[in-house]
């Protein structure tokens, strides 16, 4: 696709969101993961993956929470009494407890 290319659309003719375009959450999770597995592998990548700490799981959901929402689709974040809220289908946060989320909101 060009940027002067006119944005894709979907069925009922409307514009699809990045997200769509993209293939929806499969592909915000399979990218998601390609970036923190190679975080792992790559020897250039080290220093970024020193500031993640030793465990990934969380960096893993907070970014495709994120990118999810950003790019269009479904939201992931904290409602105001902090309980989790999540209209994607595969987040695992949305049945986390409130500690596993505290002190960040997407």
């Amino acid at each position: 696709m060009n940027i002067h290319d006119p944005a894709p659309r979907g069925a009922n003719n409307e514009p699809l969101t990045p997200f769509e375009w993209i293939g929806g959450e499969t592909a915000v999770k399979r990218m998601v993961e390609r970036f923190y597995d190679l975080m792992d592998l790559e020897p250039q990548f080290a220093a970024l993956r020193a500031a993640h700490g030793a465990e990934l799981e969380n960096a893993r959901e907070r970014l495709f929470m994120f990118l999810c929402g950003w790019l269009g689709g479904p939201t992931c974040t904290l409602s105001a009494s902090d309980t989790p809220v999540c209209a994607c289908g595969t987040c695992r946060f949305r049945s986390a407890s409130k500690s596993v989320m505290s002190g960040w909101r997407v």
